[in-house]
């Protein structure tokens, strides 16, 4: 069984942020829809990535390295390319029993019920920060021109992001090393928005 712990607590006992950065957020949070895990990151208190792990951690999920995930085409074919970019998930195989799918959301209920559907079976998951997660989409998809594989370069705000995230949370199990590119959610929501015009004209 699962114990559930609150990110915030979790960080907090890891010494990723401290008492008045989690206050902080916990004022910041209230009257917002944003997740909590949004908050820190926002607010520049944790990485997607130290986020992704607490979530794993509460509910259960494995971690997903992208680097190592090859989505298989039937998977692919079976979700449609504005419901992966707007649910951030990423339909890696299908098979007789299962459908495996990479998620940033595991609150997302309407959109978990939603692949269920589409594949007539259950689905099982695993975990990837989102704009990772995002840009391998845009990947699998070859949608617009961010088609490069995730460890192509790095710039100083990368680098900033390893430092920090080389710093675990819990019992997580550690991961193989690799570049991060963290983009902004504005970034991924204007790309979104731009596509779904496109989607809306070719319709």
């Amino acid at each position: 069984m699962v114990q559930y712990k609150r990110i915030g607590d979790m960080l907090l006992d890891a010494g990723l942020i401290n008492q008045a950065q989690l206050d902080t957020a916990l004022k910041t949070k209230m009257g917002t829809t944003l997740r909590f895990g949004e908050i820190l990151t926002a607010l520049g208190y944790a990485t997607e990535e130290q986020v992704t792990e607490c979530l794993a951690q509460q509910y259960g999920y494995k971690l997903a390295d992208l680097t190592h995930v090859e989505p298989e085409q039937e998977a692919i074919n079976l979700v449609p390319s504005i419901t992966a970019l707007s649910g951030l998930v990423l339909p890696v195989k299908l098979t007789d029993e299962r459908f495996y799918c990479v998620i940033a959301d595991p609150l997302d209920v309407p959109m978990t019920d939603s692949l269920f559907r589409l594949a007539g079976r259950p689905v099982e998951f695993s975990l990837a920060p989102p704009s990772e997660l995002f840009d391998r989409i845009l990947s699998a998809y070859k949608i617009g021109p961010s088609t490069k594989r995730i460890g192509a370069g790095d710039n100083a705000s990368t680098l900033e992001n390893k430092k920090r995230t080389n710093k675990r949370v819990g019992n997580a199990e550690p991961r193989p090393k690799r570049k991060v590119k963290i983009d902004t959610q504005d970034d991924r929501f204007a790309l979104l928005a731009a596509y779904s015009v496109v989607m809306d004209k070719v319709a």
